[in-house]
C-alpha cells in the first residue's frame, strides 16, 4: 500500500505539471492490482467532468490518461472523488462555487460503464451540505468526507446522500486543524 501511496503522490506531481486543470485522483485498491482514476473538469461552467483511468509509462515518465467509456459525467466540478474498496464504483461529489453546481453525489459503475446520480448531499434535517473538500472510503466501505469551512469529518451515506457529522478534526486532541487543501486516505 505504501508503494501505491507513493505512486499517487508521484502521479499527482506529474499530473500537476502536465494537466493544470486536473482536480482529483482516486485509487482502487481491490481486485487484480490497483487502478488509478482521475477526474478532470477542464471547462469552466460547462456542466461536464471527464473520468479517466491512469497508466504510468515508466519509460517516458508520463501519466497516460484514457477516458473511461461513458465517463463524461454531468457534474460541473467533481471536487472530490473516491473509489470503493472493491474497485467497482467511483463516487464523485459535484461541489464548486461555479454554476451550474448541483452539490450532488453520483457514482460511475466501472463494470456497467454507467453513471448514476444519487442525489443532493444534505444533512438529515434537509439542510444542504456544501464545500466538500476531500473524500475517502475506509476498508469497510464507509465513505468519509470533509468540509473545508468547518474542519470536521463526516460520513456520507452512498444510498441516500445524507451526511452525518463524526467530529471536529483536532491535532493532539487540542487544536483544530485547518483542512482546506489537505487530503485523506486510508491504509488498507
Amino acid at each position: 500500500m505504501k508503494k501505491v501511496l507513493l505512486l499517487i503522490v508521484a502521479l499527482a506531481l506529474v499530473i500537476g505539471l502536465t494537466l493544470p486543470m486536473a482536480s482529483q485522483v482516486a485509487a482502487d485498491g481491490g481486485g487484480q492490482g490497483e487502478t488509478l482514476y482521475l477526474a478532470d473538469t477542464a471547462g469552466t461552467n460547462d456542466g461536464k467532468t471527464v473520468l479517466y483511468s491512469v497508466e504510468l509509462d515508466n519509460v517516458s515518465g508520463h501519466a497516460i490518461l484514457t477516458p473511461l467509456p461513458n465517463g463524461e459525467i454531468p457534474f460541473n466540478h467533481a471536487d472530490a472523488i473516491a473509489c470503493t474498496p472493491d474497485g467497482t464504483r467511483i463516487y464523485c461529489i459535484d461541489d464548486s462555487s461555479s454554476l451550474p453546481c448541483t452539490r450532488q453525489l453520483g457514482y460511475y459503475d466501472v463494470v456497467s460503464e454507467t453513471f448514476t446520480v444519487v442525489g443532493e448531499i444534505q444533512f438529515g434535517d434537509g439542510t444542504q451540505f456544501k464545500n466538500t473538500d476531500q473524500a475517502a472510503f475506509s476498508p469497510d466501505g464507509t465513505l468519509y468526507i470533509t468540509r473545508n469551512e468547518t474542519d470536521k469529518l463526516y460520513v456520507l451515506d452512498t444510498v441516500t446522500a445524507v451526511v452525518t457529522e463524526v467530529g471536529t478534526i483536532k491535532k493532539d486532541g487540542l487544536y483544530t486543524v485547518d483542512i482546506g487543501g489537505a487530503d485523506i486516505v486510508f491504509d488498507a
